[in-house]
């Protein structure tokens, strides 16, 4: 299977695509055409915040966002090696409890 991307498209939109294969006798013809519109842009991160620190946990909150489509929010921390590890993985909370204070935080879409 050959595939191919086409990334100069916009959000949004509709796009009809075909093709058709090329050989040394010449072009074949071509297929029937493809009708797909483009996803939307993934949502912002939200304004993160510590609210309390304690010795081996950190309050994390954030502001709910309000993309409808909003499926979960995932939340990372950075060790002191600098890899970033994932943590959580949860549906649109008020603020989750983090176990590693040794960790930076990261909030990622």
């Amino acid at each position: 299977m050959i595939d191919r991307l086409i990334d100069v498209v916009l959000v949004l939109l509709w796009c009809r695509v075909r093709m058709q294969a090329v050989n040394a006798v010449g072009p074949g013809a071509f297929c029937l055409p493809l009708k797909v519109m483009t996803k939307s842009l993934p949502p912002q991160p939200p304004c993160l915040e510590c609210v309390v620190v304690g010795s081996s946990s950190l309050k994390l909150k954030w502001r709910e966002s309000r993309f409808i489509d909003l499926t979960q929010y995932m939340l990372e921390m950075q060790r002191p090696d600098g890899r970033w590890v994932f943590m959580s993985s949860v549906v649109i909370p008020l603020f989750e409890m983090c176990s590693c204070d040794w960790f930076k935080s990261r909030h990622v879409v």
